[in-house]
């Protein structure tokens, strides 16, 4: 992208994409080393292991990781592989389980631990049902309640012990912390500044604060918003300028409001 962007565009979303790219332009035009500076500023600080929340199936965790806590929680090998273009991760299992960790301490006799862990990488809870086959030759399938909550309470010993293992080895969790920084830790959400707004044909009267300066301005950047602010913080005006704005700038020709019956007397006086 060139030209010319507001500041609080461009001071957000993926930072350290775009100050990278800075710094490169920045060596060919001395000139883009004020980009480089801003763009330092709010590159967000690396988070601690402690501050990081990985769960089962999280596409940045390297495939050796989550192969060594397979090993860990059914004592057999796996390999697993990640698919960029469906999201998801490929398992194969390698060589026999351990039976008292795969269907024991981490599974059940109908869901084991592999069983489980597949599940869990989906973002599925478990659930044991059987077919049982009617008299008539078709077949109705139930939900085992017991088995189920058996499983689930499992599933649940499963990923209370990821998250304790994948930070108790030192060198693990400075990678772990590492990649998620590089690769998740890289986004700032936009503060929409309206402060320079001027607002041209406002009722001199009127003054807006600076949450609504800030609404109006979202709104112009956007084209859609929420503007979830309590009673009394001044919606109507907020909305009624952005209409305006919307109209003088040639966003909207006709702004309309929807708005309740026994409201539209005062929507119309506040306007």
């Amino acid at each position: 992208q060139s030209g010319i962007v507001m500041a609080d565009e461009y001071l957000s979303g993926d930072v350290k994409t775009k100050l990278a790219e800075a710094k490169s332009a920045a060596l060919a035009d001395a000139k883009y080393q004020r980009n480089v500076e801003a763009l330092t500023k709010v590159i967000p600080e690396d988070k601690k292991p402690s501050e990081i929340s990985v769960s089962i199936g999280a596409s940045f965790i390297p495939a050796e990781t989550y192969e060594k806590f397979i090993q860990h929680i059914t004592g057999g090998g796996a390999k697993l592989a990640y698919l960029k273009s469906t999201g998801q991760w490929l398992v194969e299992y390698v060589g026999n389980p351990d039976m008292t960790l795969n269907a024991g301490t981490f599974g059940t006799s109908h869901l084991s631990a592999r069983d489980l862990f597949n599940l869990s990488m989906m973002g599925r809870g478990a659930v044991v049902k059987q077919t049982l086959r009617n008299p008539d030759g078709s077949t109705t399938t139930i939900v085992l309640e017991k088995e189920t909550e058996a499983a689930r309470e499992k599933q649940n010993a499963i990923k209370h012990e990821w998250q304790k293992w994948i930070w108790n080895d030192a060198e693990r969790a400075d990678k772990i912390a590492a990649i998620y920084n590089d690769k998740m830790n890289r986004i700032v959400e936009r503060k929409f500044d309206g402060e320079h707004m001027t607002f041209p044909g406002m009722n001199p009267a009127i003054s807006l604060l600076e949450h609504q300066k800030n609404g109006v301005w979202r709104g112009l950047q956007s084209f859609q918003v929420l503007y979830d602010h309590v009673v009394g913080a001044g919606k109507t005006f907020e909305m009624a300028t952005l209409a305006m704005e919307m109209r003088r700038l040639g966003i909207a020709r006709k702004p309309l409001f929807v708005v309740p019956n026994h409201l539209t007397l005062q929507w119309r006086s506040e306007f």
